[in-house]
């Protein structure tokens, strides 16, 4: 016999909570017209699958977080070239907003929309931030990159987390 739908979501729930009892769900089954061997055959099948799925279901995760980590720093060093290379091309401010928009794509394969959003936001608002805090000063120490950054990286998540909320 086959579990039904109902049957395997209760002892993938038990099993879950951590209220799973064998015997017990063996003694379910048999009440329900299995067999005891066949019951017990049937949920450490139907238990291994679960354990499965949800060791498949973290790996996922976890991959999609590290994607997810390296984005953010190719994202940060894209936007940061042009202040750092004194470029003032529109070209590059192009150029950055389509590689931005790739990888935040890469990145986000779940919410793609929030990927791009973000990325794209993080490397054009970093040349204004920088000139915005540069301005008036006649010399800057690499190392202060890092509050326009900052500000950058803070904006483009809260955009992020905006878009994450509406949609």
């Amino acid at each position: 016999m086959e579990l039904t739908t109902n049957q395997k979501e209760k002892i993938q729930t038990a099993f879950q909570n951590g209220s799973f009892d064998f015997n017990k769900e063996i003694q379910n089954l048999v009440d329900e017209g299995f067999s005891k061997e066949e019951a017990a055959s049937t949920i450490k099948v139907e238990i291994d699958k679960y354990k499965q799925e949800l060791f498949e279901q973290k790996m996922r995760s976890e991959s999609q977080e590290e994607k997810q980590k390296i984005a953010v720093i190719i994202v940060a060093l894209i936007g940061v070239i042009k202040p750092i290379s004194n470029i003032t091309s529109p070209v590059w401010l192009i150029i950055s907003i389509i590689l931005a928009g790739f990888v935040g794509y890469w990145a986000y394969e779940e919410k793609p929309f929030t990927g791009i959003t973000g990325s794209i936001c993080m490397v054009t608002t970093l040349p204004v931030t920088y000139n915005w805090y540069t301005s008036g000063r006649e010399s800057i120490i690499n190392i202060e990159l890092l509050i326009p950054l900052a500000i950058s990286m803070g904006l483009s998540f809260l955009i992020g987390w905006i878009i994450v909320k509406l949609t």
